[in-house]
């Protein structure tokens, strides 16, 4: 059964959040605790040096959001990734998979709506916390530190939407925040991957996968350097004279944010193709 039909797929994400809505709200929580802890304990700590120096600016203020803005991204993808490596959790036991696989929805479905859950579920549910938090973050320090002016994170210090890039700034534009959005949907695509692979430890073997590929990726192209050149020096020649340099750097971040979301896509694809496959061989 490979068709999509509105009313079952609803009833299938309704009957995902019956089952999972405690473990759901658990993984809220959680996120929602240590990003919180991440706003009182860090660089916002230095709020008690600017109230006794007495010398707090603007820019002060703009570097701290820098700070806290560069960790919230990191905290995104983290999270984002260990909630990707959940995708196949119905499939992590007998028990789960037998009922998993029972149930009439099609292929298509489970994976789409496993996939809707991970996604954008988590970004939902990020955004939630983060400002829940941030709230938390605004009330304590200007309780703490009345003196000074505590406002919420300013998103707009992401990138410049005009003008050029300053030190307040994350990421010097907007195409750098598009590729940023496709490597974040990409590393989430092969936990997703992963996830059709092994249902259990999921995030440390595709973890443990993507350092191998990598390494031995690299060290298959330095030995290939190497005995072509008969110098170890040569690889970082060779990155060089690999076409980077002559794409001009107006358009680096658009290729590089198509070639993440070409490979993002194949990623879906492929988790897709591997779970109709593995619910055939467990079905046998």
């Amino acid at each position: 059964m490979n068709t999509f039909n509105t009313k079952r797929f609803g009833l299938l994400l309704r009957k995902d959040f019956l089952e999972n809505g405690k473990r759901y709200l658990l993984q809220f929580l959680t996120m929602f605790g240590i990003i919180t802890v991440v706003f009182l304990l860090g660089p916002f700590d230095n709020f008690y040096e600017l109230s006794i120096s007495h010398s707090f600016d603007e820019g002060d203020y703009e570097f701290l959001v820098k700070n806290v803005l560069t960790t919230v991204i990191f905290l995104f993808l983290i999270f984002g990734t260990l909630f990707a490596a959940t995708m196949m959790e119905p499939m992590r036991d007998k028990t789960k998979r037998i009922m998993y696989l029972a149930n009439p929805s099609s292929n298509f479905e489970k994976v789409l709506s496993r996939w809707l859950i991970v996604t954008i579920g988590y970004v939902v549910a990020f955004f939630v916390a983060f400002w829940l938090a941030d709230a938390i973050r605004v009330t304590i320090f200007s309780i703490r530190y009345p003196e000074l002016d505590i406002r919420f994170l300013d998103f707009g210090q992401l990138f410049p939407t005009e003008g050029i890039y300053d030190y307040k700034y994350v990421l010097p534009d907007r195409k750098a925040f598009i590729a940023c959005l496709m490597f974040f949907s990409l590393m989430q695509s092969l936990f997703m991957l992963g996830s059709t692979f092994w249902p259990k430890g999921t995030f440390i073997k595709t973890f443990s996968a993507m350092v191998l590929v990598v390494v031995l990726f690299l060290l298959l192209c330095s030995w290939a350097i190497w005995i072509g050149n008969e110098s170890g020096d040569q690889f970082s020649r060779a990155m060089e004279s690999s076409g980077i340099d002559d794409i001009p750097k107006e358009l680096r971040f658009p290729v590089i944010a198509g070639i993440f979301g070409s490979f993002t896509v194949v990623n879906w694809t492929l988790a897709f193709f591997r779970f109709r496959e593995s619910e055939i061989i467990k079905r046998l």
